[in-house]
């Protein structure tokens, strides 16, 4: 009677890998930032038409809420493959 053997197949994973790049971080990092500063700023004060609520604040929320697409978008991190030389030798 025939037995069958189990090839072993050494599967490798890849390592964790974030992801975005440290730009798209640094983007989105300075979007909250202003998005904060803007909430802030709406809520100042007791007098609800302050300059810094009737004008500041919604400009800061909508410029913030407006860097957050392009935090995402934005080039991260090339790829193994993109970042090879281009004058490789070849064979």
């Amino acid at each position: 009677m025939a037995t069958k053997t189990a090839k072993s197949k050494t599967v490798e994973t890849p390592a964790f890998d974030w992801p975005f790049g440290k730009k798209n971080y640094i983007l989105f990092a300075i979007a909250l930032v202003i998005i904060v500063i803007g909430y802030i700023c709406l809520g100042y004060g007791d007098d609800p038409n302050h300059p810094l609520t009737l004008t500041v604040a919604p400009i800061l929320l909508v410029l913030g809420y407006l860097i957050i697409p392009f935090a995402i978008m934005a080039k991260g991190k090339p790829d193994e493959a993109e970042s090879k030389p281009e004058n490789a030798p070849s064979e």
